[in-house]
C-alpha cells in the first residue's frame, strides 16, 4: 500500500486552483470533472516520490474538501450561528455549538474556542 499523501493548505489551494482553471477550460461537465483534470492537478501536485499526488488522492482529497465545505455552509445557516468575515469561522456560542454537538457529533473540527 503506497503511503499517505500529506496534504498541505498550499496543497490544497494548489488543488483548488488546478480545478479553477479547468472548469475555465471546459474540464468540468455537468456530471461531474472529466478524467483528465484529476491527471493535471496530479502533475502539477507532484512534490517527491514519496508524497505523489495521484489521481485517487487527487479526487479523494477534493471530496473530502468538498464535505466540509457542505458541512460548514449548513451549520453557519443555522439558527444561532453566524460568521466572522475576518477569521473565515462560524461563530457561535457554547451553548449552541453544544446543542448541535449532541446531535451531530462529527463536527468538533470545527469549533475553535477564544
Amino acid at each position: 500500500m503506497p503511503p499517505r499523501a500529506q496534504w498541505r493548505d498550499v496543497d490544497k489551494i494548489k488543488l483548488l486552483n488546478c480545478l479553477r482553471w479547468g472548469k475555465t477550460n471546459g474540464f468540468q461537465a455537468d456530471s461531474g470533472w472529466k478524467p483528465q483534470i484529476w491527471a493535471y492537478c496530479a502533475v502539477d501536485l507532484a512534490r517527491t516520490p514519496s508524497d505523489e499526488k495521484t489521481v485517487t488522492k487527487c479526487k479523494d482529497q477534493y471530496q473530502g474538501l468538498k464535505k466540509n465545505f457542505t458541512e460548514v455552509h449548513v451549520i453557519r445557516n443555522r439558527s444561532g450561528f453566524g460568521w466572522d468575515e475576518g477569521l473565515k469561522l462560524v461563530t457561535a456560542t457554547q451553548d449552541v455549538w453544544d446543542r448541535l454537538l449532541a446531535v451531530q457529533c462529527s463536527l468538533p473540527m470545527f469549533i475553535i474556542t477564544m
